[in-house]
């Protein structure tokens, strides 16, 4: 059983829009600038929706102030499958849940239609919520999960 909630897929082509848009979070982190992409980041409109909840944008910038920002100022040593695990989606087995929040940015909806077309995933999206469903709205996203675990025992 496999679950994924506004998932990113590794090898996953990003579009020009959302690359474009992280743009200044990448200038920043080139400055070895922490702040400054510390704060590009939650400018970034992924978090369009936890931006008009105060509580919920509240929580995500206690999470990104205490997050040194590694990312932003080093090139990731992580080694990527071959193939990209965008390429072995269909070698999933078993139920496969793909939830994404209404409001939340195209590439991360297409990443989830690539789940229902390559591994049989079932998409699910939470009403009302953007890139951050299980903060922004978490009745509906456990309401989601849930029914998705009693329906795959």
């Amino acid at each position: 059983m496999f679950g994924f909630a506004d998932a990113v897929l590794g090898g996953w082509e990003w579009s020009k829009e959302l690359l474009n848009s992280y743009a200044p979070v990448i200038a920043a982190g080139q400055r070895k600038d922490v702040a400054a992409a510390k704060a590009a980041w939650l400018a970034h409109p992924v978090f369009a929706i936890a931006r008009d909840n105060d509580a919920v944008y509240a929580r995500l910038r206690r999470m990104v102030a205490d997050y040194s920002g590694w990312h932003f100022i080093h090139q990731d040593p992580a080694r990527t499958l071959d193939p990209p695990v965008v390429k072995r989606l269909a070698q999933l087995r078993g139920p496969v849940l793909a939830l994404v929040g209404e409001y939340d940015m195209p590439d991360f909806h297409l990443m989830a239609d690539a789940l229902v077309r390559e591994a049989g995933a079932e998409k699910r999206v939470v009403p009302g919520a953007g890139h951050l469903a299980s903060l922004e709205m978490p009745a509906a996203f456990n309401e989601q999960l849930l029914a998705f675990l009693q329906r795959a025992g």
